[in-house]
């Protein structure tokens, strides 16, 4: 009887690293029962790029990372990486890693095992396993615990190597699930800037999904900000916080404070808007906007200033005030402040690096308040 004769396997491709890839996401839509999670979204993620997907809970960024997974399939709409159609390949064929807020490690096994897992998956030859899950566990500066087991490390540490696993499987596209929401505060400052390092080095492509605007502005390149299965607002973490497209957008990344009015006089660079603390001075250009429409003003805490001495009449932006209370959180001071001399004061947050006054309840102090005209926006309706 002769032997059993069987193909020999082909040689398999060396693995790529860092091949940054676009993603395009047109038009996608999702609905769960009668709930509208995802209405037509679409976004680009250009090639490398850190963007994130920002919003409070249930606004649909969860399920827009797992459409883009494959862990769930849109309605309707479509999902390309480097122009070729994903939206209904099975997962594993994507190109695309996942880390879960869980971590998702496998208990029973090493820390090297977890991570070789995805390349043992896509039978990787033995040598090659050992050295790739190596190397992304030097990149994670987890290499001296590779036989050590998930429930020994600490919760920053078992991040890691969720992240190791993500970047051994050689992905175009690594997508974020909140991966730091479970750890305390400063292992999220420590890990935010391990993450960023590690999407540079490999030159990926990655979507990270977040309600945490603070970790959103630390360390994207773009974020898009989804209310109600709708994206609000897209641009950089700069252009996002300084000109938020309205109100919502404005108190989701960060504090704020806003004064109704009325549009006065329109300039060639700037608008004087009249409020109940007087008129007010911005140099948003407002084309097409005429004189008497309703608008919001918005004006953050870090930008006001507390004069305590007799002001030159002549400072644009200038408002009676009243301290009512200062609370000291450590790296600055947080002001209550009631703004203008009317019978019904606007209640204003101002927060100092170094404060000029310190108002205890019970002890209200009067200053004036100042902001500059380019640090006052002036919000569409």
């Amino acid at each position: 009887m002769e032997p059993l004769r069987t193909r020999p396997r082909a040689p398999s491709p060396p693995m790529r690293f860092g091949m940054a890839s676009s993603l395009t996401i047109e038009g996608v839509g999702k609905r769960f029962a009668h709930r509208i999670a995802l209405d037509a979204i679409s976004l680009t993620v250009e090639p490398g790029e850190l963007f994130f997907l920002l919003g409070p809970s249930g606004c649909g960024k969860t399920t827009l990372l797992r459409c883009v997974a494959g862990l769930c399939r849109p309605d309707a709409g479509r999902i390309r990486l480097d122009g070729t159609d994903i939206t209904n390949q099975p997962t594993h064929r994507r190109r695309t890693a996942m880390v879960f807020q869980s971590y998702a490690l496998w208990p029973h096994m090493t820390v090297f095992e977890n991570v070789a897992l995805a390349l043992r998956a896509r039978h990787r030859p033995a040598g090659e396993i050992r050295r790739r899950a190596m190397e992304m566990l030097e990149r994670v500066r987890l290499a001296d615990r590779a036989d050590a087991r998930p429930a020994e490390l600490s919760g920053g540490q078992q991040q890691r190597v969720a992240l190791a696993r993500a970047l051994a499987a050689d992905p175009r596209c690594l997508l974020l699930d909140e991966p730091l929401s479970n750890l305390d505060a400063q292992l999220r400052t420590e890990l935010r800037g391990e993450i960023r390092r590690l999407c540079r080095e490999a030159g990926l492509t990655t979507l990270y999904v977040t309600h945490d605007q603070k970790e959103a502005m630390a360390i994207a390149d773009r974020l898009a900000v989804l209310r109600d299965g709708r994206i609000e607002q897209c641009g950089t973490p700069e252009e996002v916080y300084a000109r938020p497209a309205n109100r919502f957008v404005a108190r989701f990344l960060g504090a704020a404070n806003f004064l109704e009015g009325h549009v006065a006089e329109r300039a060639e660079s700037s608008v004087r808007v009249e409020t109940p603390v007087g008129p007010v001075v911005s140099t948003t250009r407002l084309d097409g906007v005429p004189p008497g429409t309703h608008v919001t003003l918005c004006i953050r805490p870090e930008v006001c200033r507390i004069l305590t001495a007799a002001a030159p009449t002549s400072a644009e932006n200038l408002m009676p005030a009243l301290v009512v209370r200062s609370t000291w959180l450590g790296e600055m001071v947080r002001h209550d402040v009631l703004v203008g001399e009317t019978e019904a004061p606007v209640p204003f947050e101002v927060a100092e690096l170094r404060p000029t006054v310190r108002a205890r309840e019970g002890s209200p102090v009067r200053v004036h308040l100042v902001v500059a005209p380019a640090d006052v926006f002036v919000l569409p309706e």
